[in-house]
């Protein structure tokens, strides 16, 4: 009352200040809660209804900011930040992944003064951006790519929306109309708030699509979710090494793609619908191959393929006239088109594959070579269908081979052995001047019901004696039954089970083991030919020249022979340093399944 009657006796411009406050301050709080009654119902909006149509790649994080701090407190996480990013060699090969794309590298984003001049890319503002439901979508054009955003926004950026809308100059933009639909044009750019999604996007077109509407309205389960038209996908996946591990159905069919990606303690989990791709065989993948897989084997890729499609593909990623889809496609060429074309010519023609039209799975494992390294060793088992005779393949196989040792000319030396109760046959170079023998002995042996091929004698020979429980079998191990156990908490239960179109297990620590021998043998022929000396060699000659000392003959073979030996270090040194993730790994997984249109796929890599 006091308050009151003091307020009767303030002269009247106070009295009229006071209630032109009282006034505005009943506005504001009429105004935010109003607002705030709007977001509540504007910000059950699902973001998926702004998808336009027909875009190339639309990407959505659902929930961002709580499945960021719940990922943040995983073992996942925990080997990221605390050993892979403190790892110089991986860091390196991050950041160099991150500037081809022209993304801000890792040491870029953990540098104070660059997240000073880029506000933007702070971990608090990407959150405030993208922390609740984002949408984010690609069209791929001829001159650029035109792309289109849909964000819901916090409850404060919601109250000032109008504000914007209502003085547009203030922030440099001007009023548009997109189709009917108002909006903002700032720069190149057109924003349009929607309730409490904002709408940006660099193409009228497709911005204009985005306002109708016509997205899906269910909201993805997974925190990280894609779609891919099967156009971008198919150099992909039926290229080197993914097109490898899906030789069970034809890629080329695929129509779309939706991906969704998790963490789950310490394992990476990703789930693919793949639409339109078919298996070229309904049979399950036969899982008791995995008693094969001796206890310090890396693993087996099981699949119901027949051994022709699994070698066209070889033979497509290794043909010179196909164009390379992906980098690891001219890789693999590079290194894979004189042993494929000798191996097609001599060993595996259609004479011998085409005589076992059962399953074939891939066994992994690796041996040490005469150099005391290690090198990864692979056996194919290619089972016999019913009514087929392995050892007509076999001995088909044979002939191939008798074939190849007459031209030898004596540089080829077969032995026998009997393993598990089963012949062996192999073949080995002598003299070995360019160490073949470590990695291309080639040998087989014909069981009852498959042909067994490999790239080493001994590996072989260890797979057929754990077949026969002459020697512990990876099944038996404590790490399997684990990782199988944690498998099937992920969701992942048909891995190594009965009834997958093709899965497989891969053990982490002797992956990287496997590769230690192929190093310098990979560097060597990825930097040395023919081509690269000539032109090496001319620059040497140009330089020399240039420099007043020319080079006779012998002093610039020398000199190419030393500046070739630098490069192959280099490589080998590259190589490494791709290939030092595997340190990380403790296992991979996946598994392949059909669905009405299309193939259900999931794999998951935990790390340690």
């Amino acid at each position: 009352m006091r308050f009151v009657e003091r307020i009767r006796t303030l002269h009247w411009t106070w009295k009229a200040l006071f209630a032109t406050g009282a006034a505005i301050a009943a506005v504001v709080v009429l105004y935010v809660l109003g607002r705030s009654i709007q977001y509540v119902a504007a910000s059950r909006s699902p973001v998926g209804m702004f998808e336009p149509q027909g875009s190339d790649a639309t990407f959505r994080i659902v929930e961002g900011a709580k499945h960021w701090r719940r990922i943040q407190e995983s073992e996942f996480w925990a080997v990221v930040r605390g050993r892979l990013l403190r790892d110089a060699a991986m860091r390196d090969q991050i950041n160099g992944l991150l500037e081809k794309v022209g993304a801000p590298t890792i040491d870029q984003l953990t540098d104070r003064r660059f997240l000073d001049r880029n506000a933007l890319l702070r971990e608090e503002s990407l959150l405030r951006l993208a922390g609740r439901d984002l949408l984010a979508a690609v069209d791929f054009r001829d001159s650029k790519a035109a792309y289109c955003v849909a964000t819901r926004v916090g409850w404060s950026d919601f109250l000032l929306l109008p504000l914007a809308q209502l003085f547009p100059g203030a922030v440099g933009a001007e009023k548009v109309d997109v189709g009917g639909w108002r909006a903002l044009r700032w720069g190149d750019f057109y924003v349009a708030p929607q309730g409490a999604v904002v709408v940006v996007s660099n193409d009228e077109a497709m911005i204009r699509s985005a306002l109708r509407r016509r997205g899906p309205e269910k909201t993805p389960e997974a925190p990280l979710s894609a779609r891919m038209e099967g156009t971008l996908l198919r150099p992909w996946l039926s290229g080197f090494p993914i097109g490898g591990f899906l030789t069970f159905t034809d890629v080329s069919e695929l129509e779309a793609c939706r991906v969704t990606l998790d963490v789950s303690g310490s394992a990476l989990l990703v789930r693919v619908e793949a639409d339109g791709m078919k298996p070229w065989r309904q049979d399950p993948a036969p899982v008791d191959l995995m008693r094969f897989v001796p206890a310090n084997g890396i693993g087996i890729l099981l699949s119901n393929a027949k051994a022709t499609h699994l070698w066209d593909w070889v033979q497509t990623i290794a043909d010179p006239r196909r164009p390379p889809g992906t980098p690891w496609d001219r890789f693999a060429r590079h290194n894979l088109r004189e042993f494929v074309d000798a191996l097609n010519a001599e060993l595996l023609s259609q004479d011998v594959l085409s005589r076992l039209s059962g399953p074939t799975s891939i066994l992994v494992g690796s041996s040490e070579g005469e150099n005391g390294l290690t090198y990864a060793a692979l056996a194919f088992y290619i089972r016999a269908a019913p009514g087929e005779d392995p050892r007509v393949a076999g001995e088909a196989l044979q002939r191939k081979i008798d074939e190849v040792v007459r031209k030898a000319k004596d540089t080829l030396r077969g032995d026998s052995m009997q393993v598990g109760g089963y012949p062996v046959r192999s073949y080995s170079f002598d003299p070995d001047i360019l160490g073949w023998n470590n990695y291309l002995c080639a040998s087989y042996a014909v069981t009852g019901d498959a042909l067994v091929i490999a790239n080493n004698p001994a590996f072989l020979a260890q797979t057929l004696r754990c077949g026969a429980q002459q020697e512990p079998a990876m099944t038996n191990e404590l790490f399997f039954e684990e990782a199988l156990t944690r498998l099937r908490n992920l969701g992942l239960d048909k891995t190594i089970g009965p009834d997958a179109i093709a899965s497989g297990f891969f053990y982490g620590p002797p992956m990287r083991e496997g590769l230690e021998g192929f190093f310098p043998t990979l560097a060597s022929k990825t930097v040395e030919s023919f081509e690269y000396r000539s032109r090496l060699r001319q620059e040497l000659m140009a330089k020399s020249v240039k420099e007043g000392r020319a080079l006779d003959p012998n002093a610039l073979d020398l000199a190419v022979d030393r500046v070739l030996r630098e490069r192959i270090r280099e490589m080998e040194l590259i190589l490494r340093a791709r290939a030092r993730f595997l340190d990380y790994v403790e296992w991979a997984a996946y598994q392949a399944e059909a669905v009405p249109g299309g193939m259900r796929i999931a794999a998951a890599m935990s790390l340690k």
